[in-house]
């Protein structure tokens, strides 16, 4: 079970730089199109049924595989296919430095999705795999927060049981069994435009009062309490001799419950009230992302104490771990699915041009996702209520 995970990824060195190599950022319907094709034909080494899911009728759908959907326990996993490099910019040179691969997306996550892929091929050869069925979501735009993806995951959640997502592991290799939710508000002014030198007073500066606003919002930030609120882009005007009459901002929130993030904006609303009083302008201030918390549930707690274990087995450590970022666990959770996170390889340098993964831990973690389906299917883990 375990060998055989391994034995399947007899390849790894030769597919994950193929992935790595095809553009297949959020926004490129072609490199998605094309990066689809790639894991479908893969997928189609393991039982079950594998389609597109169309999310809409413009974009490219997700991988959608299920197998077994009438066993008596079931369990839904999740990875993405879009990454944030796309062919509108240089790409990243994909090189091998021993055991490790730089890359675009080497880790986040098509080394994850060998890690998903490989694991199921290794639990196939369990003879207790009939107990056990699955689902299989790979999303399209789960680095845009996942508009489309979420509700496909949300409508999956209802007929199983637990939740597993191959992002890279945590720090030491965790696993991660909570993650911060995140709202980002798009605060629009709208002010009035006049000359900078012979009538400003007529105008009412979109600029000026923008800056108020995300001054206040960043002192609504509370880091004892893991409340960070970062104005992440701002920008108003056209040219420098007119007053501007127009001005945006874009605010990302991040907090490990849900009350704070709506306290945010409910408060950043009261102040914006004030400004317009004041400064006789307009302001909208309104919600664009939205991703609930992922809390730990005892469900979920126990889950990872079982791939803590499995993982020994296979010789590595996986200690259950919290982390600030979001992923398509955060949906999951939010639709009532008790989920783990962080089953992906060990890697680093997460969107950057230094993104690296330690290609042997994909060996590893899908050696531990293996057993850890062995057991959801021998019942060495509880089985909760379906999601």
């Amino acid at each position: 079970m375990a060998s055989r995970a391994r034995d399947s990824l007899a390849d790894v060195w030769e597919v994950l730089p193929a992935w790595a190599a095809i553009a297949s950022s959020s926004g490129d319907p072609a490199g998605l199109t094309a990066m689809l094709a790639v894991l479908r034909a893969r997928a189609e080494r393991l039982p079950g049924t594998a389609r597109e899911a169309r999310l809409d009728r413009a974009g490219p759908g997700a991988l959608y595989v299920s197998c077994r959907p009438d066993a008596p326990r079931r369990v839904l996993l999740v990875g993405h296919m879009d990454t944030v490099h796309g062919p509108d910019v240089t790409a990243p040179p994909i090189e091998r430095r021993g055991d490790v691969l730089t890359g675009p997306g080497v880790a986040d996550m098509k080394g994850g999705l060998l890690v998903m892929l490989a694991a199921l091929e290794g639990f196939e050869a369990s003879p207790h795999a009939p107990r056990l069925g699955w689902d299989l979501i790979v999303t399209p735009d789960e680095e845009l927060g996942s508009p489309l993806g979420a509700p496909f995951l949300a409508a999956a959640v209802g007929a199983v049981h637990w939740g597993l997502v191959f992002e890279p592991a945590g720090a030491g290799g965790g696993v991660v069994i909570q993650r911060r939710g995140r709202s980002v508000l798009r605060v629009d002014v709208a002010g009035r435009s006049a000359h900078a030198g012979r009538d400003p007073a007529s105008g009412r500066n979109a600029v000026t009062a923008l800056a108020e606003l995300v001054l206040a919002a960043e002192a609504m930030g509370a880091p004892d309490a893991h409340l960070d609120v970062t104005v992440g882009t701002a920008r108003g005007g056209s040219q420098v001799n007119v007053v501007p009459d127009r001005a945006v901002a874009e605010i990302d929130v991040r907090a490990p419950d849900a009350a704070p993030l709506a306290d945010v904006a409910v408060e950043l609303r009261r102040v914006a009230d004030d400004v317009v009083r004041r400064r006789e302008v307009q302001v909208e201030v309104r919600e664009v992302v939205g991703c609930p918390p992922m809390a730990p549930t005892p469900v979920s707690e126990r889950l990872a104490r079982t791939y803590g274990e499995a993982a020994r087995t296979v010789g590595i450590d996986a200690p259950p771990v919290r982390v600030g970022g979001v992923s398509d666990a955060n949906h999951l959770a939010g639709a009532g699915l008790s989920v783990i996170d962080g089953l992906g390889p060990l890697g680093g340098g997460l969107h950057s041009p230094d993104e690296w993964v330690d290609v042997p831990s994909i060996l590893d973690r899908a050696a531990a996702a293996a057993v850890l389906l062995h057991r959801l299917a021998t019942g060495d883990e509880r089985e909760p209520a379906p999601g």
